[in-house]
């Protein structure tokens, strides 16, 4: 029953209101569109994974997870990171290229990152955020959502819960080109956890002080949101 949808990974009722900040980056071309784009249909969204099912010849492959999201795969003859910048943009497409390539080995049915909405489960969240990146987390921009009952497809509506912090956590271990090394945070992220932290790391000048990560969620939705207007107090 789609009263009864659960998270995929934690088993969870999914919550009854998800929160999005829709004009999040206003500065952005691409935001500006996104949220036009939202506008034209009422405040409806849909993930992309979900819109393409409705198209498939076999959608069945859409709830195995038989679908490749990855835009670009790794060059097997790539001569590494020979500048700060490089290292900087390679970094941070690997830390999304291995969470994929994890998630495709061991969770494959679960919703891509690459493909699906993210929305955060609660407005104190929300706020959280908002307070500590005033200029980017708009609580004027958050607006509330609903998870559209679509009848005979809510079978292929896919929630996980996520530790929003692994994102930055992974960001700031220094290194992201390998999976290798980083199952555990890898694993720790589509299984929803947090309490991760990285041990204090100095040598030869370099200085990395013990890194942990708290938990603060959100969740990945392959399906349908419907705007219920702004979220307020």
């Amino acid at each position: 029953m789609f009263s009864e949808i659960r998270t995929m990974n934690t088993n969870e009722k999914v919550p009854e209101y998800f929160y999005i900040f829709t004009g999040r980056n206003p500065d952005s071309l691409y935001s500006q569109i996104e949220k036009y784009n939202i506008g034209l249909r009422d405040g409806t969204i849909i993930s992309n994974g979900f819109q393409q099912m409705f198209s498939m010849n076999n959608p069945k492959v859409f709830l195995t997870g038989d679908v490749d999201y990855l835009p670009y795969i790794k060059n097997p003859d790539y001569f590494g990171g020979v500048s700060p910048f490089n290292r900087r943009i390679v970094e941070r497409y690997s830390i999304e290229y291995n969470l994929e390539v994890y998630r495709l080995q061991h969770y494959r049915h679960y919703p891509s990152r690459f493909s699906g909405l993210f929305a955060f489960g609660d407005y104190e969240t929300c706020k959280n955020i908002s307070n500590k990146y005033p200029k980017i987390w708009k609580l004027e921009d958050c607006m509330k959502y609903k998870l559209k009952d679509c009848g005979v497809y809510n079978e292929y509506i896919k929630v996980v819960k996520t530790n929003y912090n692994i994102i930055g956590f992974l960001e700031h271990l220094g290194y992201g080109e390998s999976i290798f090394g980083n199952e555990a945070v890898y694993d720790a992220y589509w299984k929803g956890q947090g309490n991760l932290k990285r041990a204090a790391y100095s040598e030869k000048g370099i200085v990395l002080p013990e890194r942990k990560v708290g938990a603060r969620y959100e969740y990945i939705i392959e399906g349908i949101l419907e705007c219920s207007g702004k979220a307020v107090d």
